[in-house]
Parts: C-alpha cells; sequence; structure tokens
C-alpha cells in the first residue's frame, strides 16, 4: 500500500489552475474556547486594573514637590496641601507654553499658570519657583522633567528625592519620564490626583474615562518601549 505524504497529496484546482486548494491546520473547538476564555480574562484584568497602575500614588519624602503645571485648578489645591503637610522645600512648578485657540503656542506657559494659580491659592510666592520648559520635539513631561533638572543643576543643588504631582492616571508615565531626566541617583515619587471628569472606579462608564485611559494606555507603552530620548 502506498502512503501519500501530506506535502505529495493531490491539489484541487479551479478555473484552469488560477485557484488551488491546500490543505492547512487550524484551532480545533476547544482551542478557540480556550482562546476566547483566555481574551476576555485579559479584558477583564485590564478593565480593572489599568486605572489603579496608571494612576499610582507612591510619594518619597523628596526634597522638592514638582508639579506639572497644567493640572486643573482644583488638583493644584491639594498641591497646595501635599506641600504644606511634607515639609517641602519649595514647589517647583513646570510645563511647556500653552497652545492659545488657533492652536499656536503663546508666550505664556503651563509652568507660570501652575505657579500664579498656586500663589492666589495661597501658597507663599518665594516657595513657588516656576520652570518653564521650551515646545519639546518628542515628549512634553519629558521636556519639563529636563528643564527642572537643568535649574536645579544651574542652582547647584542635587536633591535625592523629589516628588511630582500630577493629573490621574498620568502618573505613571510621569514618574517614568522624571526618573529618566534625573538618572538613577534621586530618587522619584509621584502624586497622583484623582481626575474629577469621570468615576475612576469605573471609568469605562463615560466618554471621558476611556479616553483618557486608552490615550494614557498607549501613552505608555510608546513611552517605555518606543520613544527614544537621545
Amino acid at each position: 500500500m502506498v502512503v501519500i505524504k501530506s506535502s505529495d497529496s493531490p491539489r484541487r484546482r479551479s478555473i484552469g489552475g488560477i485557484f488551488v486548494r491546500r490543505e492547512c491546520w487550524t484551532l480545533s473547538w476547544k482551542a478557540r474556547l480556550l482562546v476566547l476564555i483566555m481574551a476576555t480574562a485579559a479584558v477583564l484584568v485590564y478593565v480593572t486594573k489599568i486605572h489603579s497602575f496608571l494612576a499610582t500614588t507612591k510619594t518619597v519624602k523628596g526634597e522638592f514637590l514638582i508639579v506639572e503645571g497644567w493640572i486643573p485648578e482644583y488638583a493644584l489645591r491639594q498641591a497646595k496641601t501635599l506641600f504644606e503637610a511634607g515639609g517641602y522645600r519649595k514647589i517647583l512648578t513646570c510645563g511647556t507654553p500653552i497652545a492659545n485657540e488657533l492652536s499656536f503656542e503663546s508666550q505664556a506657559t503651563y509652568a507660570d499658570r501652575g505657579a500664579d494659580r498656586l500663589i492666589k491659592c495661597g501658597v507663599p510666592a518665594e516657595s513657588v519657583q516656576p520652570i518653564p520648559a521650551g515646545s519639546p520635539r518628542k515628549d512634553r513631561t519629558f521636556a519639563s522633567a529636563l528643564a527642572v533638572k537643568t535649574w536645579l543643576d544651574q542652582q547647584n543643588i542635587a536633591p535625592s528625592a523629589v516628588d511630582v504631582v500630577t493629573l490621574g492616571s498620568h502618573a505613571r508615565r510621569s514618574r517614568m519620564m522624571f526618573h529618566k531626566a534625573f538618572g538613577p541617583k534621586v530618587n522619584v515619587g509621584v502624586a497622583s490626583i484623582a481626575n474629577t471628569s469621570y468615576d475612576s472606579e469605573h471609568w469605562w462608564r463615560t466618554s471621558a474615562g476611556v479616553r483618557e485611559i486608552l490615550d494614557e494606555s498607549i501613552a505608555y507603552v510608546y513611552a517605555m518601549f518606543f520613544l527614544r530620548l537621545d
């Protein structure tokens, strides 16, 4: 008896050989069910855990409290509370130029705006230092962090630890960018102020929550694996 190997098995042709039917492997129903279960589990884990992962808070009792100046005023008021309770030497506000209504950058910066708002909230002016960043070619958060690092170097200040205040799910990416800018010798902590535009425990129920979480998820993965800062 002659055994025909799969590679030598006859092929069915049609329309003058234009189409050829070949044998191929496919998933069984058990395998498809397993893939479906794994995919469903991955989605559930993402939905229930991603916000707490991105909106992390882990302060390190730093010498300076660095505030990203673009955060809203209610978040700045909470930054004031953190400053008063944390024994920091100074608040450093950072940020890039603000885009105007025509999407062009103005002379004002988020660093200056954040500093002005903190002072209006009751923080002594001598305790606030705005540190504007230039127009970045890549990541705005990294540009802001690098501007702060440069200012500290110019003042001959070498802190061993700093804490960064930002909004919601931006926290983990902010911490990563500041760590990249400051280097391994500086311990970087972060405080995430809750974004009141959506319910953080049920972020998927509103367009604002979905938009922020998806944007930050993509941005974090990109910054970790693909963003080149040299």
